[in-house]
């Protein structure tokens, strides 16, 4: 069946661990659009467009006669960095004020909840035999791979750690116990909070609000109606943190993917192939690395070679715009950037000629224009007594 690959980070000793796609599954299938959330952990980051929205929508921001709004924007910084993230979020939605003095601290709690690979080492690796001579060369510095070899052996029985040694300490052997384990599976990569990337819905009515359906308030005697305390979330409160509890990336210009240590580039709009391929499919072809031999793919063995000895795998990336590449020192390149789409168009030729079967769509039914101009309306009707009732930020 051959070996599973996973994404690795060896700058913030990072893993994207509930991955495990074989690496035909990364190109062809449906469930291996992690590489599109992998490309967006290398872009910049920005705060949501909801952020601009809440600021701008509705009357301008309130004045507020309490002491906290006649507090300077610096001291509200200060108590903003004090807070933990969620209760960060929670305490810039309740005006426009907070809103716009929170900023720096809401940029800084998307980048903990969505930490950006920018600039880091990474290669998607696969399972089968890497001990470091199997490893890229150069990937850790001695003093890395030393620290990593020590965690390795405090996890084996010590009359068991000579063979070990003699046989290789793996990179999987220490990176599954000492790395941050996440995942790509629905977002840019997000570390695990306990088991499983967390909800911020789920964790509002835990921690702040009521379950649906449930809960109605604090009660601060269970015996005592009168001491029951609403909670004072509503919807609108909800709405508002769901859509700042997202990130925003750079657009606009013709996207690349750059690998800041060689000073080479691939262009998204550069690729030939049919049915038309993504960056991060075109990235995964120069990060892929293994000397397993099997990558459970098609295609000729050069290509193959080609595809599991990837030229950037542990090297520095970034996605940017082709009019944004940064420069470079006269150590990395020459100074001088060089395209690699027609090289990487190539080999992604080769294995979709090799892997790729046009898939059955199944039969559509022409629906009655009637049907249709009727559902229309009443979706118009139902969005517009919705909008209707949104509350205003104050």
């Amino acid at each position: 069946m051959g070996q599973d690959w996973d994404f690795f980070n060896i700058d913030k000793k990072q893993l994207a661990v509930d991955i495990g796609y074989k690496l035909m599954a990364y190109y062809f299938f449906e469930n291996g659009w992690a590489h599109e959330r992998f490309v967006d952990s290398l872009r910049t980051q920005h705060l949501p467009q909801a952020y601009d929205d809440l600021l701008t929508q509705g009357r301008p921001a309130a004045k507020q006669h309490g002491r906290l709004g006649k507090l300077p924007v610096e001291l509200l910084g200060m108590i903003f960095d004090e807070l933990p993230s969620n209760d960060a979020l929670r305490f810039a939605v309740t005006c426009k004020l907070l809103l716009a003095a929170g900023k720096q601290r809401l940029t800084q709690t998307l980048s903990d909840r969505y930490p950006s690979w920018r600039g880091d080492r990474i290669l998607l690796l696969g399972d089968w035999f890497n001990t470091r001579e199997d490893l890229p060369a150069g990937l850790f510095t001695d003093a890395e791979w030393n620290e990593g070899v020590q965690i390795a052996l405090e996890n084996i029985e010590p009359e068991g750690r000579e063979a070990a040694l003699a046989e290789g300490i793996s990179m999987h052997s220490f990176a599954w116990i000492s790395y941050e384990k996440g995942s790509f599976s629905d977002s840019p990569f997000r570390p695990y909070n306990g088991n499983r990337p967390c909800d911020l819905t789920w964790e509002i009515w835990e921690n702040l609000g009521p379950r649906p359906g449930r809960d109605r308030g604090l009660t601060i005697d269970e015996d005592d109606e009168s001491t029951l305390i609403p909670w004072a979330i509503g919807k609108a409160d909800i709405r508002n943190l769901n859509a700042l509890w997202k990130v925003r990336y750079e657009t606009g210009g013709v996207e690349v993917a750059c690998n800041l240590s060689k000073g080479e580039y691939i262009r998204a709009d550069g690729f030939t192939v049919p049915p038309a391929v993504s960056l991060g499919q075109a990235l995964l072809t120069r990060i892929a690395w293994s000397t397993g031999g099997n990558a459970a793919i098609c295609g000729d063995h050069e290509f193959l070679d080609e595809l599991t000895k990837g030229t950037w795998a542990g090297d520095r990336l970034a996605v940017t715009t082709i009019d944004a590449l940064p420069a470079l020192g006269p150590e990395v390149g020459g100074g001088q950037w060089r395209d690699m789409t027609e090289e990487v168009d190539r080999l992604l030729w080769h294995l979709w000629t090799k892997n790729y079967v046009e898939p059955e769509l199944p039969d559509v039914e022409e629906a009655d224009p009637e049907e249709a101009d009727s559902e229309e309306a009443g979706t118009e009707k139902a969005g517009s007594e919705e909008a209707d009732s949104e509350e205003v930020m104050p």
